[in-house]
């Protein structure tokens, strides 16, 4: 069942401000130990993920 608390329908033209937008996906701060835990496995996991980052940028620069 939804909320009518938890729907957004801009008005045409109209964007909703970011606290807005966070209220209604129920957001909250990051807190800093969050941060600090490593999300990848191995070097050659995040060497792979920055050539395939990379790879793309570039598609779009070109």
């Amino acid at each position: 069942m939804s909320n009518a608390h938890d729907h957004f329908e801009p008005a045409i033209g109209l964007v909703p401000n970011l606290e807005e937008l966070a209220r209604l996906q129920h957001a909250g701060p990051v807190q800093a130990a969050e941060l600090v835990s490593d999300i990848w496995e191995s070097d050659e996991e995040l060497g792979a993920f920055l050539a395939d980052l990379r790879t793309s940028r570039n598609a779009f620069v070109a």
